[in-house]
């Protein structure tokens, strides 16, 4: 008798630690479900707040396949099959799933077989990962849109670059030839009644040239 007490108070213990394991876990938003032959045959209230069903609502439906997103049946029955033959692989991923309202979410789950009390089963640890992936998105958005907007400048500059080098030399060849006529020109005229024009040109070829310089600069 002693000893039966023994084991039952033990047994209460462990009771009373895997209740507080679950709860916490529930309380930090991690979900618990085990399916059994296909359905669900526990769910904890992390499970429900994440789906949006009630657990009658969960226990009631006919496979839990009902809660993923069409696009991942073929995946995730392919997985639970494998895992529940035994077959060890990675077992953590993330799925989309459809809640009570019709949204598509993300979930990121943990899979383990266990037994059951007629036969194997699966646990299913899940936690919702909606915004994190949404925020993954919106990032590789952005930084797609970046990585355009520099292309686009570089491509901008390498553009201007060639518009002052062509710039450089088909404005400032012919400045440069008519300072040099012009030089030419005011040595001649030199005494001359027309000498003075040819010193305005020489000015405003100056001028021009000063100009130019500073634009392309």
């Amino acid at each position: 008798e002693m000893a039966l007490a023994d084991s039952e108070a033990a047994l209460r213990r462990q009771h009373q630690f895997a209740d507080a394991l679950l709860k916490a876990q529930s309380d930090a938003g991690i979900a618990t479900v085990v399916v059994e032959d296909g359905r669900i045959v526990y769910s904890n209230p992390a499970m429900r707040l994440m789906s949006g069903y009630s657990e009658v609502e969960l226990g009631q439906m006919a496979t839990f396949i009902q809660l993923i997103h069409p696009e991942a049946h073929g995946f995730v029955l392919d997985n639970y099959r494998r895992r529940l033959s035994g077959e060890h692989f990675d077992n953590r991923y993330e799925i989309p799933y459809v809640n009570r309202q019709g949204d598509a979410r993300y979930a990121e789950v943990s899979i383990a077989r266990i037994p059951t009390a007629r036969g194997n089963g699966i646990l299913v640890v899940a936690f919702d990962s909606t915004k994190r992936k949404l925020d993954a998105e919106r990032l590789a958005v952005a930084h797609a849109e970046l990585r355009e907007q520099k292309e686009a400048a570089e491509k901008a500059s390498q553009a201007k670059s060639r518009f002052l080098a062509a710039a450089s030399h088909d404005l400032r060849q012919p400045v440069h030839a008519i300072a040099l006529f012009g030089a030419v020109l005011e040595k001649e005229l030199r005494g001359q009644r027309a000498h003075a024009n040819a010193l305005r040109l020489m000015s405003g070829v100056n001028a021009l040239g000063e100009s130019l310089d500073a634009m392309l600069d």
